[in-house]
């Protein structure tokens, strides 16, 4: 029913080139599916399996879409969008850090929210939070942002995801870079207190190293390899044997869960097992022309806050992509709220949305 509704409203959309090309931003998310459709199902591995994961992939474009279509090309919305968000994965990390309880490995976890997916969250706390900062200008907004920004770290830490804490560190210093050579570019005062604040914070985590030993995540950061690790490989080796079964359009939406009963905890690897090169390059090729399509206008941008804020969707586009090594994600509604998010600005920026004079009338 859900395949055949999707069917209609794609038809619908097909009737109005206008109404098509509003999404223009998303096009290659629903050419991924429309291919997932019509080469991962007929030679589906384990059909049953590849049509009920479709449904589910179908299922998580709603979100996409809603957050897409409520934005509606306008930086003023946007910025609403990244404020709930950014106040819902706030509350999440306090949750966490309130009610979380250790699993097996001591990871803090909530019911049956797992760490990956948590941290893939936070995440997306982090990039908005981040965003917000690059262009606040109230003190007692920036304190608060601050504030989130560092329970949002915590909860990270706690829930002992190895490649969250990483990407996030990346982001966070790609932010500090940010500051110093793009918001206070000219302001000497502002450099050296950051820096000095950036060096208080090496030398406290240094003074705390002991401690910080404890920690499960740093165990898994630098106590080599563990069970976990020789199992993902083993996942993932099997997904690259069906991709070299079937490497142009793959076996179908979570075959390598038909085989092993799991997935191949890896983006990569799931989209070569289930959807061949062809897919894979369908999906992450776009994801990359848009982390370069940010950074381009991040310097060509001459207004400070808009050159943050783009540096800043540049940044975590890289760390989705990273993300991806260890996260299969296209099963999960977070990096459906990711490419929401990313193709709503881009498409702010291509319909030229972004000056101020175009922000400052849609604010009256």
């Amino acid at each position: 029913m859900l395949i055949g509704l999707g069917i209609s409203l794609l038809v619908l959309e097909a009737l109005s080139i206008k109404k098509l090309q509003y999404y223009k931003p998303l096009f290659f998310v629903f050419i991924f599916i429309l291919f997932a459709a019509l080469f991962g199902i007929p030679f589906a591995a384990y059909q049953n399996i590849t049509v009920s994961a479709f449904i589910n992939v179908m299922e998580l474009l709603i979100p996409m879409i809603c957050i897409f279509s409520c934005i509606d090309y306008d930086y003023n919305r946007f910025k609403k969008i990244m404020a709930i968000l950014c106040g819902t994965i706030f509350a999440l990390s306090i949750s966490l850090l309130v009610k979380g309880t250790a699993s097996y490995t001591g990871a803090l976890v909530i019911s049956d929210l797992n760490s990956n997916v948590y941290s893939s969250f936070i995440l997306l706390g982090v990039m908005s939070t981040l965003f917000l900062m690059s262009s606040t200008k109230n003190k007692i907004a920036m304190i608060l942002l601050i504030v989130i920004l560092a329970t949002e770290c915590v909860a990270q830490v706690l829930a002992a995801s190895r490649r969250g804490v990483i990407v996030i560190l990346f982001l966070l210093l790609t932010f500090f870079h940010s500051l110093l050579f793009i918001k206070y570019k000219r302001n000497a005062g502002y450099k050296i207190f950051i820096i000095i604040v950036f060096i208080a914070l090496l030398i406290i985590l240094y003074l705390q190293a002991d401690s910080l030993s404890s920690l499960v995540v740093v165990d898994r950061l630098f106590g080599g390899p563990t069970g976990g690790d020789m199992q993902r490989a083993a996942y993932q080796s099997v997904a690259w044997e069906q991709f070299l079964k079937s490497p142009i359009w793959g076996n179908g939406l979570a075959s390598v869960q038909g085989e092993i009963n799991v997935y191949s905890h890896s983006l990569y690897y799931e989209l070569l097992a289930c959807t061949g090169i062809v897919g894979m390059l369908m999906m992450v090729l776009p994801l990359i022309k848009k982390a370069l399509f940010f950074w381009k206008r991040s310097i060509s941008d001459q207004n400070i806050e808009r050159k943050m804020e783009t540096r800043t969707l540049c940044w975590s586009v890289i760390c989705v992509l990273v993300t991806g090594i260890t996260v299969v994600f296209i099963y999960d509604a977070v990096f459906y709220v990711f490419l929401a998010v990313f193709a709503a600005y881009q498409g702010i920026i291509a319909k030229g949305l972004l000056n101020a004079e175009v922000i400052k009338e849609k604010q009256k």
